[in-house]
């Protein structure tokens, strides 16, 4: 399966407060600037997590849409409506066979 072969761990196994990393496919992207965030919503099929980001300038972040496939890293905590998230995680996009990393 693709994300095992990332490294990375099924969403459905992640633990709160640990470092991580999953990978999967990019379901929403989600944008508000009122809060200043930019929210994705990443599934590898056993689950969903959150990644958010503050808006700063460059945004490389905007590349992540569905249904491009990324791996995201970083500490799991649980958001405001008891979801999973990974804020502030580091990213990489995979497209066409080609491996693109972010800081």
């Amino acid at each position: 399966m693709w994300v095992l072969a990332q490294g990375a761990t099924f969403i459905v196994d992640l633990e709160l407060y640990e470092a991580v990393r999953v990978a999967g496919a990019v379901q929403r992207l989600r944008i508000d600037p009122g809060e200043g965030v930019l929210n994705v919503v990443v599934s590898d099929g056993t689950g969903c997590v959150s990644a958010r980001w503050s808006i700063t300038r460059p945004t490389p972040q905007l590349t992540l849409v569905p249904p491009r496939r990324v791996a995201l890293e970083g500490i799991v905590v649980r958001g405001s409506t008891g979801d999973l998230v990974l804020p502030e995680p580091r990213f990489e996009t995979f497209a066409s066979d080609r491996l693109v990393r972010n800081p």
